[in-house]
């Protein structure tokens, strides 16, 4: 759980910026943006010094960009070494002795940093007497405060209580992510498993926003321990691979939206066909990217009032 919300903020907000200036090419103003706030940014050093580094790969500054690393690693960092060694904007680096020795100390750090399943920092808010439980799933580089305060307010207009769970998976030490699909399956079936015995008999809603989404909806339409009753996909980053485990059988009661805007559109577009045989049809939504609708609570509330009379409730 972030201890610094107004961190976490602020670094979403350069993030926001350095990928929108990275896309104009505008690469020299992005590394200003960044040098301005990497004191009050301290805690994503690693995050931070990663977009450096991209940064000045891309304007061909490779000692540069490998110095940020190298940097940032001696101050404690490290990364998934595939991050490193697949961007193309690090491409420069790879015939570097020292690049290869950077990739395997950030090997070592990676897989003992991921080694266990060792959670904490799911959010849970049961108010009354609920009729569901809405199972929230955070997206890439957020965690369970996130999703709590992006389907909390929804949870609580509907009277479902509210489970956010926070994914173990690291590729930085601030960025987190559900990469390992049979790990998140885990992780969240025994988040949902703590719950008192009184949740665990109400039917289970799993909801979740870009890489939470694609993990929402395997789970809905996947064989495992958690009794989804419906699913709630907001941008999920899912593609037509991520849906091979899939039962051609398999169904389910649900929503999925887009935007009109999202650079994963054309690739959850190719997964239509097989949603749509599993009774889950796509909306895109216009004039959106890849961010929650203005309307998201609103949305949430309304789909779980007409998917309430479908839900089964899950009999121990």
């Amino acid at each position: 759980m972030s201890s610094d919300p107004q961190g976490a903020a602020l670094y979403r907000s350069v993030n926001e910026s350095v990928f929108s200036l990275y896309a104009e090419g505008q690469h020299a103003p992005a590394l200003a943006v960044i040098d301005r706030n990497r004191e009050r940014l301290a805690a994503w050093d690693a995050e931070l010094a990663l977009l450096a580094a991209c940064l000045k790969g891309a304007l061909g500054s490779t000692e540069e960009a490998l110095g940020e690393l190298v940097a940032a690693a001696g101050r404690g960092g490290w990364w998934d070494p595939r991050v490193l060694a697949e961007d193309d904007d690090l491409a420069g680096l790879r015939g570097s002795a020292e690049f290869q020795q950077l990739l395997e100390g950030c090997g070592e750090r990676w897989r003992a940093e991921n080694a266990t399943s060792c959670r904490s920092g799911d959010v849970v808010v049961a108010a009354g007497s609920p009729s569901m439980v809405l199972m929230a799933l955070h997206g890439a580089e957020e965690d369970a405060v996130e999703a709590a305060a992006a389907w909390g307010p929804a949870a609580g207009e509907a009277g479902a209580a509210l489970l956010a769970v926070r994914s173990s998976q690291r590729t930085s030490p601030r960025y987190r992510s559900w990469p390992d699909h049979d790990r998140a399956k885990q992780e969240v079936v025994d988040a949902w498993s703590q719950l008192p015995d009184a949740l665990r008999d109400l039917p289970v809603v799993v909801a979740g926003f870009s890489a939470g989404a694609r993990v929402a909806l395997r789970l809905a339409l996947e064989p495992s321990a958690l009794p989804v009753s419906a699913v709630l996909a907001a941008a999920p980053a899912i593609s037509v691979a991520d849906l091979s485990q899939v039962p051609e059988a398999a169904t389910s009661s649900g929503r999925t939206w887009i935007g009109a805007d999202d650079d994963l559109l054309h690739q959850v577009e190719g997964t239509r066909s097989r949603l749509a045989g599993a009774g889950l049809e796509i909306e895109v939504l216009p004039h959106l990217g890849h961010a929650l609708p203005p309307d998201h609570t609103s949305r949430v509330v309304s789909a779980l009032r007409q998917l309430a009379p479908l839900m089964r409730t899950h009999l121990p």
